[in-house]
């Protein structure tokens, strides 16, 4: 279990005894192909790194009253997802599903949150992580927006 917590995104460049920590408020859960981990707008009350399998980030809107569904993000393994357990006002921005099956380490935002409230460079080190992989899905939302501007607009 540390190891994929050391090579996730969000943990990366914390010192051994950090990764312990960590680990002991991490349980392994597991899902099965198109199960919803979370639905955006719901409490974020946890954040997970996948273990086995992928999971795909979307969200949805209404477009002439028909209902559209786009996948901004691919998650695998040792991709976190659920970065708003850290964010206020602590709700899922995303919905998130299970491609196949696949085993997920869930961390309790609690748990987190008092982890880096407590030790500064763990609290940093996710901090930094967690805005990396922010602007990298800002990013990649910028770029599916674009497609979809330009394709109104011929």
């Amino acid at each position: 279990m540390i190891d994929l917590i050391k090579e996730s995104n969000i943990f990366e460049a914390l010192e051994p005894k950090e990764l312990e920590a960590v680990a002991q408020i991490s349980k392994i859960v597991l899902f099965k192909e198109g199960d919803q981990i979370f639905k955006a707008g719901d409490d974020a009350s946890s954040m997970y790194i996948v273990r086995t399998g992928e999971v795909k980030l979307k969200f949805s809107f209404n477009h002439l009253n028909a209902p559209v569904v786009l996948t901004l993000d691919t998650i695998k393994k040792g991709g976190s997802l659920g970065w708003s357990a850290f964010a206020q006002p602590f709700k899922y921005t995303l919905s998130a599903y299970a491609v196949g099956d696949t085993q997920l380490l869930r961390l309790q935002s609690d748990g987190i949150r008092e982890l880096c409230d407590k030790n500064q460079h763990l609290g940093y080190v996710v901090m930094k992580n967690i805005a990396t992989m922010i602007s990298a899905r800002f990013a990649r939302l910028q770029g599916l927006l674009q497609h979809v501007i330009q394709g109104y607009l011929e």
